[in-house]
């Protein structure tokens, strides 16, 4: 069974993201961490459903919330390299490669 693997970079971008959301409103970052599992499970089933970014690095946005997940595919994980703001600097995660 593939599993679903987050760097170090990706995890802090994602609980910064569930902390400035939860500081906006209660409860929404829960929403927000909701919403990057239902994305991730979905990737977990159809990993090519993301948009092709660069050489073998998909991407896929979060429903409701201005964030993508910037991800790679292997056969024995999906790795999640990025939890990106879709207005932080487009490749500021190609150094994660």
């Amino acid at each position: 069974m593939r599993e679903l693997v987050f760097q170090a970079e990706a995890e802090i971008e994602l609980l910064d993201a569930i902390r400035h959301y939860e500081q906006e409103k209660p409860g929404l970052g829960d929403e927000f961490l909701a919403g990057v599992r239902i994305l991730a499970a979905r990737l977990l089933d159809y990993p090519r459903s993301g948009s092709p970014l660069f050489r073998d690095v998909r991407r896929a946005r979060v429903r409701r919330f201005a964030y993508q997940l910037i991800y790679r595919d292997r056969a024995d994980a999906l790795i999640i390299v990025a939890v990106m703001h879709l207005r932080r600097k487009p490749g500021y995660w190609k150094n994660r490669l």
